[in-house]
C-alpha cells in the first residue's frame, strides 16, 4: 500500500559517533504534511483510513492465471504520549479484503500493539513492546501447499524487550523476542480441508551486539544471536519433528564514505540444527548488508542483502536457506511526490530435498501527499517463481496494479 506521511516521536538517544547525518528520501521529515492528530490530554491520537482498489493477474499464484479485482479497506489508529521523557504508544488496525468474483479469497485481518520506551539514563534506553494480530499469508509465499485455494490465516502473539547503552566510543545493545504462531486450516476450491496446524510453533530468541567507533565515519561491530523454535505437533502426528536451534555470529562495519554513502555490512557464521535425524543440519556463511547511496539530495539508492534459514510450510520439509538481495531507488520528484523503483531477488534452496526456487520481484510506486489529511498513491508489481528439481514447486507469474487513497487526521 502507498501511505501518506506519518508522524514520529522524539529520539530516545543522541547517537554520538554512531550518528549518520544523511537522511534518505523516505525518512526525510515533512512536517508540513504530517498528520496533526487529535489531542487527548497527555496523548495524541492519529486516526487513519486507507482504501485500495487493485487488479491482480494471478490471484491463486499458480498456472491457471486466474485474474480478479479486490477492494481493500484498512482503518487504523495510533495513540502516542506527549511526555518530555519516556514514551508510550498504543496502536490498532483492521483490514478487510473483498474480491469481486472469488469470495474464497476474502479475508479480515487485525492487530493491536503496545510499545513503551524508558529513558533510563541520558545514555541508556529500554524498550518494551507486545501485540497480537490476525494475519494473512500471501498466496505467493513459498510456504503455500499445493492445491490450496483459500488464503492461509494465522494468529501471531509477540513480545519484545530491547535495550541500548551509548558510551563515548562504544555502543552496547541487545534484544529478547518471543513469538507464537497459530495457523488455521486452508481449503481447496472444492471445499476440502488442508491442515496447517503442523506449523503451530513458538520462537524464543536473544541477540547481543557491541559496536566500537574508530571515528565519526567508521565503526566495527560484533553481533551474536541464538534462537529456539518449538513446534506443537510431533511424530507420528506429523512427518517431521520440526524443533530446531539456531545460532549466528556476524562481524562487520558501519560506515560513512564521504557524504554520499553510508550503511553497514557484516559476514560470519550461520547454523540451524533440527531435532529430527532425517532433517539435515545447515551450517555455513551468514551475511547481511544495508548500504545507502545518496545520489543527489533528491535521490536515494539502497542496496540490501541477507542470508537466513527459514522454516518451511511444506509437510515433508523442515526448512530452506534464503539468499536475498534487493535494490531500491527513491526519487523526491516534488516535495510531496515520491517515486520508488524496487528490485528484489530471492534464491531458496530447500534442506533435505532436491528443490531450488528463484523468486524475482519488481515494483514501481508513487506517493502523492496532497495535504496533512489526504494522500494518493499508485503501484505496480511483478513477481515470478521458477522452481527446479524433482520435488519442485509451482512456477507462476503475478502482476498487480493498484490505486490508493489515504485519509488521516
Amino acid at each position: 500500500m502507498i501511505m501518506a506521511s506519518g508522524h514520529g516521536g522524539a529520539k530516545a538517544q543522541d547517537l554520538g559517533p554512531f550518528a549518520r547525518p544523511n537522511v534518505s528520501v523516505l525518512n526525510r521529515p515533512h512536517p508540513e504534511y504530517d498528520a496533526a492528530g487529535i489531542p487527548q490530554g497527555a496523548f495524541t491520537a492519529f486516526p487513519k483510513l486507507q482504501t485500495t482498489f487493485q487488479y491482480e493477474s494471478n490471484i491463486f499464484a499458480d498456472q491457471s492465471d486466474t485474474s480478479d479485482t479486490v477492494w481493500i479497506v484498512a482503518p487504523s489508529v495510533e495513540i502516542q504520549s506527549d511526555w518530555p521523557r519516556h514514551q508510550l504508544t498504543l496502536s490498532a488496525g483492521f483490514e478487510a479484503d473483498r474480491y469481486n468474483s472469488h469470495a474464497i479469497l476474502d479475508t479480515n485481518s487485525w492487530n493491536v500493539a503496545l510499545a513503551g520506551r524508558l529513558d533510563v539514563l541520558r545514555s541508556a534506553t529500554l524498550n518494551l513492546s507486545g501485540g497480537y494480530s490476525r494475519q494473512v499469508e500471501s498466496k505467493t509465499s513459498p510456504n503455500t501447499q499445493p492445491g490450496t485455494s483459500s488464503p492461509v490465516t494465522y494468529d501471531l502473539g509477540e513480545a519484545h524487550v530491547t535495550g541500548a547503552y551509548l558510551g563515548a566510543r562504544t555502543k552496547l545493545s541487545g534484544h529478547l523476542d518471543f513469538m507464537d504462531w497459530r495457523f488455521d486450516a486452508a481449503r481447496t476450491d472444492l471445499g476440502s480441508i488442508i491442515p496447517e496446524d503442523q506449523r503451530n510453533h513458538t520462537q524464543t530468541s536473544a541477540t547481543g551486539r557491541a559496536d566500537y567507533a574508530f571515528s565519526p565515519n567508521i565503526a566495527v561491530f560484533v553481533e551474536a544471536s541464538a534462537d529456539q523454535r518449538r513446534y506443537q505437533q510431533k511424530p507420528p502426528l506429523v512427518l517431521l519433528d520440526r524443533d530446531s536451534n539456531g545460532e549466528s555470529v556476524l562481524v562487520g562495519s558501519s560506515f560513512q564514505i564521504t557524504h554520499v554513502i553510508d550503511g553497514e555490512v557484516g559476514v560470519g557464521y550461520l547454523r540451524r540444527g533440527y531435532d529430527d535425524p532425517t532433517a539435515k543440519t545447515f551450517s555455513g556463511v551468514g551475511a547481511r548488508a544495508d548500504v545507502n547511496w545518496y545520489v543527489t539530495p533528491l535521490i536515494t539508492a539502497t542496496l540490501g542483502a541477507a542470508r537466513s534459514v527459514e522454516d518451511s510450510g511444506l509437510p515433508n520439509v523442515a526448512g530452506y536457506v534464503d539468499n536475498a538481495v534487493s535494490v531500491r531507488a527513491d526519487y523526491e520528484l516534488l516535495r510531496n511526490l515520491i517515486l520508488t523503483a524496487q528490485f528484489r531477488d530471492a534464491s531458496d534452496r530447500y534442506v533435505g530435498i532436491d528443490r531450488h526456487d528463484h523468486r524475482p520481484f519488481v515494483a514501481l510506486r508513487g506517493s502523492w501527499l496532497l495535504n496533512r489529511r489526504v494522500g494518493l498513491g499508485a503501484s505496480y508489481s511483478h513477481q515470478e517463481q521458477h522452481s527446479d528439481g524433482p520435488q519442485r514447486g509451482v512456477n507462476f507469474t503475478d502482476d498487480k496494479v493498484g490505486i490508493n487513497l489515504v485519509l488521516q487526521y
